[in-house]
């Protein structure tokens, strides 16, 4: 076995066995799989996603304080960038795009330079950022809401509506432009700062009238052709909640996101954005149970 040479930095400890157990696990998984670059896993692809890579990023500072992993993931992705905006969704290699993840890869530049503060390694990164940012120009209506953005959306592998007016990735990319204008104050650029700030307002503006369902109390996943579908989703009420986007009690929202079974599920990746989402509305508790049923029952499995 081999793997990148991490120092275990970050540490976590509790009465509770079974929680202690699974942070362990879970920081073990993530140095198994992290070798030249952040690994989907050790054994199958053995290659860096973006979207996934984001969260291991999380993984590696908490856990391990790492910065330089991270730093390369950034730069990773920035070297597969084309000309139109697009970066992969694999780094090195695989000639596709994720149109999701490419907002996480904002995202990161962000995280990167809250954990290490290095505004000069950030602002290496702006011109990537504004090409990738207005690439989504063209895909936004009249409500300021992307419509019809093309390629592989991906938001999770579970059953998500994602055609049409996509409200999680219209969430995701309320968020991405939070992130991008933190990123521009951080290097000095406030005009452009403005300029994404105003545009994740315009999403956070209309989210709710184009995507609120009176009958059910949720969010519908997603409207084509100027109306709702009908696909309901745990992954669409958890990121409203993160991009600011709701105008309903959030707790209130997310206690019945837990209890509603007919809700589509989250697979494991977007389950950490409705975990963090539980957090964000003051139900940690709840994450917490999420978690030790979920990561619990893989360690009672054998993991």
């Amino acid at each position: 076995v081999s793997w990148y040479p991490l120092e275990e930095r970050g540490n976590f400890s509790s009465p509770d066995e079974q929680a202690e157990k699974i942070w362990q696990t879970g920081a073990y998984t993530q140095q198994l799989c992290t070798h030249d670059t952040v690994m989907d896993c050790p054994w199958r692809e053995q290659q860096q996603w973006l979207g996934d890579g984001r969260l291991q990023l999380l993984i590696l500072q908490n856990a391990f304080g790492e910065k330089t992993m991270p730093r390369a993931f950034v730069e990773n992705f920035a070297e597969t960038q084309l000309p139109n905006g697009h970066m992969r969704c694999v780094a090195p290699g695989y000639d596709r795009y994720i149109v999701d993840y490419s907002l996480w890869w904002v995202q990161a530049v962000w995280d990167v330079l809250l954990f290490d503060g290095d505004v000069d390694f950030t602002a290496k990164w702006l011109p990537h950022l504004e090409k990738q940012m207005a690439w989504f120009d063209e895909y936004i209506n009249e409500d300021g809401l992307l419509e019809d953005a093309p390629g592989w959306t991906f938001i999770d592998w579970a059953n998500v509506g994602k055609e049409g007016v996509c409200a999680p990735l219209n969430a995701i990319y309320a968020i991405a432009c939070d992130a991008a204008a933190n990123v521009c104050r951080a290097v000095g650029r406030g005009d452009l700062a403005e300029n994404y700030q105003s545009k994740g307002d315009a999403v956070r503006g209309a989210f709710h009238r184009v995507f609120r369902d009176d009958a059910r109390g949720f969010y519908a996943d997603n409207v084509v052709g100027g109306e709702k579908t009908g696909m309901f989703s745990r992954h669409t009420q958890a990121i409203a909640v993160l991009a600011g986007a709701v105008e309903i009690d959030a707790a209130d929202l997310m206690k019945r996101t837990m209890d509603d079974e007919t809700l589509v599920k989250t697979e494991p990746y977007f389950s950490y954005y409705l975990c963090e989402a539980l957090s964000e509305a003051g139900l940690g508790e709840r994450a917490m149970e999420f978690v030790k049923e979920k990561w619990g029952g893989m360690i009672e499995g054998g993991a």
